[in-house]
């Protein structure tokens, strides 16, 4: 049932033969520079120390958490403005010049008022005669086409009426 959780035999294949190598020289050069430097190996029939355990549980470390406080301010209370309005005695002045130019204003605004007007009332004239020239022209060519479809049914005995 759980063949994947088994080791696998590895199956032992032929090797190939080795090359030959070549002969070693009589002489080894020396070795002084090996020498000098200590080599530190671990002896190789101990047996590899085991992992350590996991099982101890990790202590996660808590910290709690600290609620950012602001200092309290008073509530802010309107207080309430009392509104003192003296009559003023003096008059009102305002030099002519802007007078003038303000009045010149409202008369140039009253000319292009009635401008405004006066071509208005032209446009709904022209447009109430256009209408009226568009009615007479559909009537006559509803009579066109009245006529047209009685001399249609005179001399081939039907009309468009039935198309």
């Amino acid at each position: 049932m759980f063949d994947f959780l088994k080791k696998k035999k590895k199956e032992e294949l032929e090797l190939p033969p080795l090359p030959e190598l070549p002969d070693l020289p009589e002489e080894l050069p020396s070795l002084r520079a090996v020498e000098k430097k200590e080599v530190h190996h671990e002896p190789e029939d101990l047996p590899p120390s085991p992992p350590p355990s996991l099982e101890t549980p990790i202590k996660i470390p808590s910290f709690q958490r600290q609620e950012e406080r602001l200092p309290q301010r008073p509530p802010l209370q309107e207080k309430p403005v009392a509104m003192v309005v003296k009559p003023s005695h003096k008059g009102v002045f305002i030099k002519a010049e802007s007078i003038k130019s303000l009045l010149s204003d409202l008369n140039h605004i009253r000319t292009d008022l009635k401008n405004y007007q006066k071509d208005m009332g032209e446009y709904e004239e022209t447009s109430k005669d256009e209408e009226k020239l568009f009615d007479k022209w559909q009537k006559s060519v509803q009579d066109v086409q009245k006529k047209l479809i009685t001399v249609d049914k005179q001399l081939f005995g039907k009309g468009w009426e039935n198309e």
